[in-house]
């Protein structure tokens, strides 16, 4: 009876995950395509990252000029 309600709580989502496995199945053969926007858009983060860490670096420094004067 255990395993009657486990299947009835979690089967639904189990079917759900395996249907939109075996529809995205296809798209699994094309990696390179994947494998070159993956790397186009990582240039674009390391460029968003090092911004943010100039802004953190810039208020740092302009935070300990004010504590100095």
């Amino acid at each position: 009876m255990k395993i009657m309600n486990v299947v009835r709580k979690h089967g639904a989502k189990v079917g759900a995950g395996s249907v939109a496995l075996a529809a995205s199945a296809h798209s699994f053969a094309d990696t390179a395509a994947a494998e070159t926007a993956i790397t186009a858009v990582g240039a674009d983060v390391s460029t968003i990252g090092y911004a943010v860490l100039g802004v953190l670096v810039v208020a740092a420094g302009f935070k300990y000029m004010r504590r100095a004067l």
